[in-house]
């Protein structure tokens, strides 16, 4: 399996040499996804695009933190740190704004 996707990504790397397209190499990620028990049972896996390889643990995609085992812990920790700063602004605030301006801070007014 390795060798069958090391062989595309070297024709995706002449297809998009051919019509003139960039491949962003640093953008571009390979990862297996499976319960620890199936992922267990597999051989590592090396996919490289122009000498570099492009394996990892957890990827955002689509605004989500997605790991190897689809475990929800990688995500729940970067919504808990984004909500704990604007939790700490607010905390901040509340003794020098009116309430209706919290609200309008937060984003919850209603229109």
């Amino acid at each position: 399996m390795e060798n069958t996707l090391n062989q595309d990504m070297k024709n995706l790397e002449n297809y998009f040499a051919r019509n003139k397209l960039s491949l962003y190499v640093s953008k571009s990620i390979f990862m297996l996804i499976g319960t620890y028990q199936s992922l267990a049972k597999c051989e590592p896996i090396s996919v490289r695009i122009s000498n570099s390889e492009l394996d990892v643990k957890c990827a955002k995609y689509l605004g989500m933190q997605v790991d190897e085992n689809i475990k929800w812990g990688l995500h729940v920790d970067t919504i808990c740190r984004k909500i704990a700063c604007k939790v700490g602004v607010l905390k901040r605030l509340i003794h020098f704004a009116t309430r209706c301006h919290c609200i309008s801070i937060v984003g919850m007014q209603k229109r």
